[in-house]
């Protein structure tokens, strides 16, 4: 994969995000994966939260519509394309909490039953139990 595909030729490395001392997330790099290990679950609340609460009244004619939160059935469809995107390139993303693999998606994705539901087989969740723990 070059630069002629549309995504940058790298080798890989590791990225360390921290809010203050404390180490919340830890990504590894690499041509085809991407290891995402959340380290504190507190930060990926807080995310959450953010993603969850409502945005500014605007003054336009689209303030309607701009007001509302996401649907599922929105998330659903771009998690969608973009696990079939990442298929289609041979690229896995991976998301794990404190190195214990929560959910798998592209290419090394292996849904049991999931795909009924996604309509894709690069989705999977690989430990609803560690997902739980992540955002109780």
């Amino acid at each position: 994969m070059g630069e002629a595909s549309g995504i940058p030729n790298f080798e890989g490395g590791e990225v360390l995000v921290s809010t203050g001392d404390v180490q919340v997330m830890k990504v590894n790099l690499s041509r085809t994966h991407i290891d995402v290990d959340v380290e504190d679950k507190a930060f990926i609340k807080r995310l959450i939260a953010l993603r969850n609460q409502p945005k500014p009244q605007t003054c336009d004619a689209d303030s309607e519509a701009t007001s509302n939160p996401p649907q599922l059935g929105g998330a659903l469809s771009t998690a969608r394309k973009v696990a079939d995107a990442l298929c289609s390139r041979g690229i896995t993303i991976t998301v794990s909490y404190r190195g214990s693999r929560i959910a798998t998606i592209g290419a090394d994705a292996n849904p049991t039953l999931l795909h009924h539901i996604t309509k894709t087989r690069g989705i999977a969740i690989n430990s609803i139990i560690t997902a739980a723990k992540l955002v109780i």
